[in-house]
Protein backbone atom coordinates (compact mmCIF):
# COMPACT_ATOMS: atom_id res chain seq x y z
CA UNK A 1 0.00 0.00 0.00
CA UNK A 2 3.01 2.29 1.08
CA UNK A 3 4.85 1.61 -1.88
CA UNK A 4 1.93 2.38 -4.39
CA UNK A 5 1.04 5.55 -2.66
CA UNK A 6 4.59 6.44 -3.18
CA UNK A 7 4.90 5.77 -6.60
CA UNK A 8 1.55 7.35 -7.39
CA UNK A 9 3.19 10.64 -6.04
CA UNK A 10 6.51 9.93 -8.10
CA UNK A 11 4.46 9.59 -11.37
CA UNK A 12 2.44 12.91 -10.45
CA UNK A 13 5.55 14.65 -9.39
CA UNK A 14 7.12 13.68 -12.90
CA UNK A 15 3.87 14.61 -14.89
CA UNK A 16 3.78 18.17 -13.54
CA UNK A 17 8.18 18.71 -14.03
CA UNK A 18 7.28 17.56 -17.91
CA UNK A 19 4.35 19.83 -17.95
CA UNK A 20 6.59 22.88 -16.74
CA UNK A 21 9.20 21.87 -18.60
CA UNK A 22 7.25 21.96 -21.87
CA UNK A 23 5.85 25.02 -20.85
CA UNK A 24 9.03 26.72 -20.29
CA UNK A 25 10.08 25.47 -23.61
CA UNK A 26 6.96 27.50 -25.58
CA UNK A 27 7.29 30.59 -23.39
CA UNK A 28 11.31 30.29 -24.93
CA UNK A 29 10.60 29.98 -28.35
CA UNK A 30 7.80 32.34 -28.16
CA UNK A 31 10.02 35.31 -26.61
CA UNK A 32 12.47 34.14 -28.74
CA UNK A 33 10.36 34.57 -31.93
CA UNK A 34 9.31 37.79 -30.69
CA UNK A 35 13.36 38.73 -30.33
CA UNK A 36 14.14 38.04 -33.44
CA UNK A 37 11.18 39.97 -34.88
CA UNK A 38 11.48 42.86 -32.79
CA UNK A 39 15.68 42.70 -33.77
CA UNK A 40 14.16 43.35 -37.72
CA UNK A 41 12.19 45.92 -36.74
CA UNK A 42 14.56 47.90 -35.42
CA UNK A 43 16.93 47.06 -38.36
CA UNK A 44 14.75 48.23 -40.89
CA UNK A 45 13.99 51.43 -38.48
CA UNK A 46 17.72 52.11 -38.91
CA UNK A 47 17.64 51.33 -42.56
CA UNK A 48 15.07 53.89 -43.06
CA UNK A 49 15.94 57.01 -40.65
CA UNK A 50 19.67 56.67 -39.76
CA UNK A 51 20.42 60.09 -38.55
CA UNK A 52 17.06 59.80 -35.82
CA UNK A 53 18.83 56.60 -34.75
CA UNK A 54 22.37 57.76 -34.22
CA UNK A 55 20.74 60.43 -32.43
CA UNK A 56 18.84 58.63 -30.27
CA UNK A 57 21.72 56.32 -29.35
CA UNK A 58 23.40 59.15 -28.41
CA UNK A 59 20.62 60.69 -25.80
CA UNK A 60 20.44 57.35 -24.65
CA UNK A 61 23.86 56.51 -24.22
CA UNK A 62 24.58 60.16 -22.52
CA UNK A 63 21.71 59.60 -20.30
CA UNK A 64 22.89 56.46 -19.33
CA UNK A 65 26.59 57.54 -18.71
CA UNK A 66 24.72 60.80 -15.98
CA UNK A 67 23.17 58.22 -14.03
CA UNK A 68 25.95 56.00 -13.60
CA UNK A 69 28.29 58.04 -12.90
CA UNK A 70 26.19 58.81 -9.86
Amino acid sequence: MKAGAIGGANGMARDAADRLGEEGRRAYENLSAQGERSLKAIGRQVEEQPLMSLLLAFALGFVGSRLLSR
